[in-house]
């Protein structure tokens, strides 16, 4: 029978993340729910893989980040695993376990860890990092646990891709705005046609190497544009 205490809760918890006003905020709280809702986390994390590199973007204290760090800097460890293989990795026992040869018997001496549970986080566009969590002693993780965990990395990940979908559109339309207002000044200044304006706009942007969406807020904010020295309708 489910806990259904435990389902509301949850249910709870998931709420508050989807609430948060930003992605790192939303993060932070998923990694303090982790260590309320699943028994046997002592410490919870993020990583999130950005540019081919890993960083770890919500940690509940300091043995997160030093575990973590200490598997970026190895090269191995049961999160990376978790993100190269796309799936769950649960470590028991770091004093025996052969998988890391150098991280395991390493965050076990210093950090007092003795397992691990690392779970993938999808959005809509594939995974993006994994919530890892720290166990104080072996065989810490039961069914419950890892079933609670997964229920919440679900969960964590489609907050994250909705919050990202939103900042997207919401990104998108002020760039339509502003790209807007500066061919409106364009138009007004130098008697541009709309097509004109634009594709002055953009021969600006490819000349100078810089993003057409800058040129135009430095126009619209300054009334002046640097890269603007000999304009002619194209």
């Amino acid at each position: 029978m489910p806990d259904h205490s435990l389902v509301q809760v949850l249910a709870e918890r998931v709420r508050d993340i989807s609430h948060r006003s930003d992605e790192a905020a939303r993060l932070q709280r998923a990694v303090e729910a982790a260590v309320d809702l699943v028994a046997g986390c002592a410490h919870a994390g993020i990583t999130v893989v950005e540019k081919g590199s890993v960083r770890t973007a919500a940690a509940t204290d300091h043995v997160v980040l030093a575990g973590d760090q200490l598997q970026y800097e190895l090269g191995e460890g049961p999160c990376l695993d978790s993100i190269r293989l796309q799936r769950t990795v649960v470590a028991d026992d770091l004093t025996s376990d052969p998988r890391w040869p150098l991280w395991a018997p390493t965050v076990h001496e210093r950090l007092g860890v003795s397992a691990m549970l690392s779970l993938l986080l999808f959005s809509d566009e594939g995974s993006f990092g994994s919530l890892n969590l720290y166990g104080r002693y072996p065989q810490v993780f039961d069914s419950d646990d890892i079933a609670v965990a997964n229920a919440l990395a679900t969960h964590v990940g489609v907050a994250v891709w909705t919050g990202r979908a939103i900042a997207h559109r919401e990104t998108a339309l002020i760039t339509r705005t502003v790209i807007g207002q500066a061919e409106g000044v364009l138009m007004e200044r130098y008697r541009l046609t709309p097509a004109a304006s634009f594709a002055l706009l953009q021969r600006l942007s490819q000349t100078t190497n810089r993003k057409l969406v800058d040129l135009a807020t430095e126009l619209v904010t300054t009334g002046q544009l640097v890269a603007l020295t000999d304009v002619h309708e194209p």
